[in-house]
């Protein structure tokens, strides 16, 4: 069964497991808050491009300023996701932020009125190049490690399902929980789990409700 977040990300994990997993932060941290923070870390690179091309357009940096440095942050929030280092908390709450901006298209007017006011079409160029320069370094990336992580565990993972997994570590650390990501039998009974899952249901039954089998 995959799992899907508030706004409909798909995570192809487990049922059983990804519960295991969010039951040892439950009732300190829900469901609902691993699978919006999941969210967050799936946006991190674009929102983090997005608040570089924002200070870039108001400090009217150069159009190869701008392009750089969106890259260049681009390219760092993904491989922070893809090597499971720790996430600041602000980065991962703007993220969050950013997601309604994103879910609206909202960011694309703000980006292309503030862009286009402060450095004209050149400053927007710039930013598109940006993009497209993280792009492919990030699809480059995302090739490696799919292949070291399907070699290390024998599946391959997506970057949903590592958002989840870094979305688990985000709230273990926070709640001092453990950072293992295996989990025993005994975890993956349903006994163990269902209160949470329960929890998710009665709450937003929305979400679970977009839960499928595949």
């Amino acid at each position: 069964m995959a799992l899907f977040t508030p706004r409909g990300l798909k995570v192809r994990l487990p049922l059983d497991y990804s519960f295991a997993l969010m039951q040892r932060l439950y009732p300190s941290v829900d469901a609902f808050k691993v699978l919006h923070t999941t969210e967050g870390f799936e946006l991190l690179p674009s929102s983090m491009a997005f608040l570089a091309a924002i200070v870039c357009f108001l400090s009217e940096c150069s159009p190869i300023t701008i392009a750089a440095v969106v890259a260049s942050v681009s390219v760092f929030a993904h491989f922070m996701r893809v090597s499971g280092l720790p996430v600041h908390a602000l980065f991962v709450r703007l993220s969050n932020a950013f997601s309604i901006l994103h879910g609206y298209g909202l960011y694309l007017i703000t980006l292309g009125a503030v862009g286009f006011i402060f450095t004209g079409w050149q400053g927007l160029t710039a930013y598109i190049v940006g993009r497209m320069v993280a792009g492919l370094v990030n699809g480059v990336v995302k090739h490696f490690n799919g292949q070291r992580i399907k070699r290390d565990v024998g599946t391959y993972l997506t970057t949903s399902e590592i958002n989840f997994l870094n979305a688990y570590a985000f709230h273990a650390r926070r709640t001092d929980q453990s950072l293992d990501l295996g989990v025993s039998d005994e975890e993956l009974e349903e006994s163990n789990w269902r209160p949470v899952f329960v929890d998710l249901a009665l709450k937003w039954p929305r979400v679970v409700a977009r839960f499928t089998r595949d």
